[in-house]
């Protein structure tokens, strides 16, 4: 049971690079999450994120003063296969301002799925529900549903 993401192109949010890592945290999730890594992994997609989610990734750890922690996370997310981290630039910036002044969407999360449309990602993946309520920018994968 799965979907085929040959040729996709997915936007990955913050929280599943969270639960993937520390996975021992989310049993539920973790395999449900598993599976998009693994088909990004194996070049069956392609992935993209964007300088936010290193952000959230590294601050619980960097928290609990746990530096090397925080690199580790760091180092397998930038080294993760056919995983493209976008830089935010003004297209973005300005498509995140849009998507927050119509859907009152919350900064990252403006910038996020702002990233995934000006690079034209086909899924949105995410476990957050809020995406859900919005317009049909995108098609929204919740690996949980």
């Amino acid at each position: 049971m799965g979907l085929d993401y040959t040729g996709q192109t997915l936007m990955i949010d913050s929280n599943c690079f969270i639960y993937l890592i520390e996975g021992e945290c989310y049993p539920l999730f973790l395999p449900r999450v598993e599976r998009s890594f693994r088909a990004v992994s194996k070049g069956q997609c392609v992935a993209l994120t964007s300088p936010i989610t290193l952000t959230e990734v590294m601050t619980r750890p960097r928290k609990m003063g746990q530096e090397d922690l925080a690199y580790t996370y760091k180092a397998l997310i930038t080294n993760f296969p056919n995983l493209n981290i976008i830089p935010i630039d003004n297209n973005i910036a300005d498509r995140a301002a849009a998507l927050r002044g119509l859907y009152g969407l919350k900064t990252p999360d403006a910038l996020q799925l702002a990233t995934g449309l000006v690079n034209r990602a086909t899924r949105f993946v995410t476990f957050d529900r809020e995406f859900r309520k919005l317009p049909p920018l995108m098609n929204v994968l919740i690996p949980d549903e």
